[in-house]
């Protein structure tokens, strides 16, 4: 009776096989990621006195009901009963291959401990805690938490076991922990409750305390693990695209914890991420980054071994009121309200347009977005057209499709009636009356302006708009430097500070007694121009303050030693391949070779070359290699990123130095698309953010 109801089963699963969807074996239909899987099993299970012979077979079944993976694992465990069986050999193998890991993972880990009070949150069982307790005699008190009971006792007097009563929180006090551990769990959580546990951490470390993340991950770039690896193994994953490394880990994932432990209680929503992603994200909730390690595939007798990584970060601590730096320099996070034009009580419009970017969001008064819309690379979309309309009608009529499509959702909402505006954050000058002028968005530049719109200050942007827009919708136009440094510093409850954008452009917005700082009454330019009033003197090879040329007007990006001529995105990139041209003696094919061997960049890279041709691609592309370059160690991206931080810092500190306003001088934070990216990952020889680093040195040494 038994294998006639199984065999029902089976037929009534194949009938009714889901025709769409993804599951986690589907993922073997990638030649190489089923390959490299098959090859790292068969390796760690021969370590392992595991039945290595088995693993065709149990592949041959997996991949043939790979839409059906609860009924493979049926089939699997029906053909092999052992697999389930606590007290066969397979099972007493796989435990003690098992135990082997803890020993290398609390080596890794333990030199970064601090403190006496250690948490091992989802650790599922003490053998993590207890093998840092036994390397780390500091530590007094440990305890290990899960959502589900542990497997196995703890036999050590100094490890605690807890179950979570919640998947993202945990029962200790606010700064009552020195350290944190989180093994392999943070790819078992979904984004909304990661969101929910990375605060949590935050809050019940003490300041100094330290989160210490074991992940299955790899870096972006080519890079030497720290330890000794299986070398085959590892230029096999090497070898592998990102999208096939997170697939091959999603896979492993689901083989260890539904096909070995056949736990279905553990979620698998396989939220992976590259080495840089997981710093970028742990970034965004205030956390610093002290060190980052990876390990690569480690070559241990346990059943399987996927690449690690270890990341360490630290929640800095509070400095003493005699020991006040001169001022705080940091990175802007991801956890501000996302505009500062907000609505009193119901909805605002606020579109964001840069020199390559243009974004819509529906906001209500707590700055929290009802809609988002669809990325708009307008720079980029531009370029592709063969005839576009004339720069500045098709520029405003791609703002008020956004703003239109904004009002629309509003309508679908049936809260049309409660919009109260629509807010453009301009990335350029803005005068009182609406008028604005872009450097860097075309068909608003200096040289794109009319001789009576350069006298009354720009182009009447507000009415173009108005054309478009209902009359019942008032119209604010704010730069965006001005916008983003309210809506980041008051949102943080500071007072005072700057916050400089180095993006496409560069620009600043200053913040004093929690109200946008435009500059003097007798100033005749808006006072965050910054990237147009500094200008680099070659001689003294340090930036001095220009203000205004001899007609009133502010410099223009026409002037090549100018701050954003020199440092804006473009700016960087080509001044970078300038640099390779001339340290690889004028050798194309040396220059090619540096980059990912992709045919369109490499396209990009010879009309550079041979035609001067330019593409925000390219600038892009090329940014992205300095970072991955530098976080491999490469000695030509280390130092280029050095002197460009240095050169950033210099500019800032000449401005702050002739302004001696020393209430936004106080908080410096960097923010656009160069700001916020470049050399994000890469960390000096004292663990720091390298850009940082140099960015602060540049501004004590234009100061003193």
């Amino acid at each position: 009776m038994k294998k006639i109801l199984f065999s029902l089963f089976v037929f009534f699963s194949l009938l009714f096989r889901l025709a769409e969807g993804t599951t986690p074996l589907m993922l073997l239909r990638d030649e190489k990621v089923e390959a490299f899987s098959f090859e790292m099993l068969k390796c760690f299970w021969k370590k392992a006195h595991l039945p290595v012979e088995r693993l065709p077979d149990i592949f041959a079944i997996l991949s043939y009901y790979d839409e059906e993976p609860e009924l493979a694992l049926i089939l699997i465990h029906e053909k092999y009963p052992d697999l389930l069986d606590p007290e066969s050999p397979f099972i007493q193998n796989y435990q003690n291959a098992r135990k082997a890991k803890f020993g290398r993972f609390s080596e890794a880990i333990s030199k970064y401990v601090v403190g006496k009070t250690l948490v091992d949150i989802g650790g599922g069982d003490p053998q993590l805690a207890t093998a840092i307790v036994k390397a780390d005699c500091s530590i007094e008190k440990a305890f290990v938490t899960d959502p589900l009971p542990s497997t196995l006792p703890s036999h050590h007097p100094q490890v605690k076991f807890l179950i979570q009563e919640n998947l993202d929180s945990t029962p200790f006090e606010p700064e009552s922990v020195d350290t944190v551990t989180l093994s392999t769990v943070l790819h078992h959580i979904d984004p909304p409750v990661r969101r929910s546990l990375l605060a949590h951490v935050y809050s019940i470390l003490k300041p100094g305390g330290r989160m210490i993340l074991m992940e299955d991950s790899f870096p972006q770039s080519r890079y030497t693990p720290t330890r000794p690896s299986s070398l085959q193994l590892e230029k096999q994953f090497d070898s592998l695209s990102r999208k096939q490394k997170i697939q091959t880990l999603s896979f492993l994932d689901w083989w260890g914890n539904r096909l070995m432990k056949n736990n279905p209680e553990i979620p698998l929503p396989c939220t992976f991420k590259s080495i840089e992603g997981w710093i970028g994200l742990i970034e965004d909730y205030r956390f610093e980054t002290v060190a980052h390690e990876y390990l690569g595939i480690l070559p241990i007798s346990t059943h399987m071994m996927p690449p690690k990584a270890i990341l360490v970060f630290e929640k800095p601590a509070s400095s003493s009121s005699n020991d006040d730096p001169l001022f705080t320099l940091e990175r802007v996070r991801g956890d501000q309200v996302a505009c500062g034009i907000l609505p009193r009580e119901g909805l605002n419009i606020n579109v964001s347009i840069g020199g390559t970017k243009l974004l819509t969001n529906l906001v209500n008064n707590q700055g929290e977005v009802i809609w988002k819309s669809p990325l708009c690379l307008w720079r980029e979309e531009k370029e592709q057209l063969e005839d576009p309309a004339p720069a500045r009608e098709w520029i405003t009529k791609k703002i008020t499709d956004q703003a239109l499509a904004a009002i629309e959702v509003a309508n679908t909402l049936q809260k049309a009636d409660s919009i109260e505006g629509v807010g453009i954050s301009w990335a350029g000058t803005v005068s009182n009356d609406g008028r604005v002028m872009g450097p860097n968005i075309d068909g608003f530049r200096l040289e794109d302006l009319s001789p009576e719109e350069l006298e009354k200050g720009g182009a009447c942007l507000s009415s173009a708009l108005s054309e478009y827009l209902p009359d019942n919708y008032p119209l604010t136009i704010i730069n965006d430097a001005d916008e983003e440094g309210y809506a980041n510093f008051t949102s943080r409850g500071i007072d005072h500070g700057t916050l400089l954008i180095i993006g496409s452009g560069i620009g600043a917005g200053f913040v004093q007694n929690k109200k946008i700082y435009f500059g003097p009454d007798d100033f005749q330019e808006r006072l965050g121009e910054i990237g147009h009033h500094l200008i680099f003197d070659q001689e003294a090879n340090r930036y001095k303050y220009k203000g205004l040329d001899t007609k009133g007007k502010i410099l223009t990006t026409s002037d090549e030693n100018s701050f954003t001529h020199r440092l804006s995105g473009k700016g960087i990139a080509r001044r970078f391949l300038k640099l390779l041209y001339s340290e690889k003696e004028k050798d194309l094919q040396a220059i090619t070779a540096y980059f990912p061997p992709d045919e369109a960049l490499q396209k990009m890279l010879l009309d550079f070359y041979l035609e001067n041709r330019w593409s925000a691609q390219l600038e892009v592309e090329t940014l992205l290699t300095i970072t991955q370059k530098a976080y491999a160690q490469d000695h030509t991206a280390l130092r280029f990123l050095s002197l460009t931080g240095f050169e950033v810092g210099n500019a800032v500190g000449e401005f702050l130095k002739y302004h001696e306003n020393e209430l936004f001088a106080k908080n410096i934070h960097i923010t656009g698309s160069v700001g916020k990216n470049l050399g994000k990952n890469v960390l000096s020889q004292e663990g720091k953010d390298l850009f940082l680093t140099q960015i602060e040195k540049g501004i004590n040494n234009a100061r003193r």
